[in-house]
């Protein structure tokens, strides 16, 4: 059943190992120099720093974010990518770098301009897929110790930040899949992979109303990115009045997850409900890529 896109081979998760990956010709020249002289000159490394650097500058400028100009969305866009750096440790994977992305075939800049041509609720979210239930759990629990007014803390026996429903727990692999079609990135090694859409971040949901056929719909990771985003910022959780489908659907079709923050519970709770369900609090946050 978990037969979504496989994730993509992308490069390095830091600049250098990044460069390693594109120009496997200079790396090979002076590693077999580095090599000959019993690997203790230490200057055939500082000439491979010093040559990767070059070929970088001239092979990566104006791409990633100095794609991006203007300097609103460009703030977003860092924002988004200094909020997975800060998840990633939580999570303890390894966050992608902007490049990445468009070396797998992101245009980042023509995102920002559909981010700016868009709702001003539309943010860039960048979201991790294969981190597991338990990994999210203590990521919350972290957030929970920073921000006790708004997610219960489970060190102080408040209760749990984040709720998972039993069929959410027994299926949670399936919602931890990237959604399909959508061009991820993994970083070397990483057992992760990444995407970045733009997700509306209206206080409800902005399509209400509407059984889980109608979408397209955020995926569970970007919805959980997204709060913590957002709590990490001193902004108010999103879904505090509407519950969001997500992507993916459970019980042999017959049920889809539902995000909602609990203000009472002080909890993010992700809940299945029949995909044939609609009221005037349930809907979606179609994303943008």
């Amino acid at each position: 059943m978990l037969e979504r896109q496989e994730p993509a081979p992308s490069g390095g998760r830091s600049e250098l190992s990044l460069l390693r990956a594109l120009f496997p010709d200079i790396v090979a020249e002076v590693d077999a120099a580095y090599l000959g002289n019993g690997g203790a000159d230490a200057r055939a490394e500082a000439e491979l720093d010093a040559r990767l650097d070059a070929a970088g500058e001239e092979l990566l400028a104006g791409t990633g974010l100095a794609g991006i100009t203007d300097p609103e969305p460009r703030a977003l866009f860092e924002a988004a990518f200094d909020a997975a750096r800060s998840l990633a440790r939580a999570l303890g994977v390894d966050a992608p770098e902007p490049e990445e992305f468009e070396l797998a075939g992101v245009e980042l800049g023509a995102l920002a301009r559909r981010a700016e041509a868009g709702s001003a609720e539309l943010v860039p979210v960048v979201a991790p897929y294969g981190a597991g239930a338990a990994a999210w759990r203590e990521a919350y629990a972290e957030l929970a110790s920073e921000h006790p007014a708004v997610l219960a803390d489970p060190a102080a026996a408040a209760g749990e930040p984040l709720i998972l429903a039993g069929e959410i727990q027994r299926e949670f692999a399936w919602l931890d899949l990237p959604p399909q079609g959508v061009t991820q990135t993994q970083p070397r090694g990483g057992r992760v992979s990444w995407t970045i859409r733009l997700i509306p971040a209206s206080p409800a949901a902005p399509q209400r109303g509407l059984s889980h056929a109608h979408g397209p719909h955020a995926s569970l990771p970007e919805m959980l990115a997204l709060q913590v985003a957002r709590i990490r910022a001193g902004e108010a959780p999103v879904d505090g009045s509407s519950f969001t489908w997500l992507d993916g659907e459970l019980g042999d079709g017959k049920l889809a997850g539902r995000h909602v923050y609990d203000a009472g519970e002080r909890a993010v709770r992700i809940s299945a409900r029949e995909v044939g369900s609609q009221g005037p609090h349930l809907g979606a946050r179609p994303p943008v890529a």
